[in-house]
């Protein structure tokens, strides 16, 4: 007869994995080839099971790249991953994504969200800024001189 301990360990609801693959390339039509470091805090999963804080570093050979991550859409509290693209040894380029549930893999861009926070160098998949996107941004530039008669960039009388 199997200790109590392993009918409670059995018993336990195991979280459910989205799968991430795709190819990553630089502008210049280069295959990435470097980490991508994966970082969450812990959650409860939609199935009420009890995931961890992890880092967790993906090796990206010849732009390949594939993880196995619980869904964050149905989370609580609300849980995102925290990524972030190394680059030359460089912590370049971060994100945050917030995956769903799917049966098939997705595509880094499929994902239920992904937010650009920053710039890698020849990185394809850049998300332009609005200036509206920007709290205070467009009245801060409303007050900067603008080009117009006797405006002289760079001389002072």
């Amino acid at each position: 007869m199997a200790p109590l301990y392993w009918l409670r360990r059995a018993c336990r609801p195991r979280p459910s994995f989205t799968t991430i693959q795709d190819v990553l390339h630089k502008t210049g039509g280069t295959k990435f080839n470097d980490l991508l470091v994966i970082c969450r805090n812990s959650f409860e999963a939609d199935d009420l099971s009890n995931i961890v804080s992890q880092n967790l570093t993906v090796k990206v050979v010849d732009g390949n790249f594939r993880v196995q991550l619980v869904p964050t859409t149905d989370s609580n509290p609300p849980a995102s991953y925290s990524v972030k693209y190394n680059c030359d040894g460089k912590s370049q380029f971060p994100e945050t994504w917030v995956e769903g549930t799917a049966t098939t893999p997705l595509r880094i861009r499929e994902g239920s969200a992904s937010t650009s926070l920053g710039n890698l160098p020849d990185h394809p998949s850049q998300t332009p800024i609005q200036e509206s996107d920007l709290v205070g941004l467009t009245s801060d530039l409303a007050l900067r001189p603008v080009r117009g008669p006797g405006f002289s960039g760079g001389a002072r009388r």
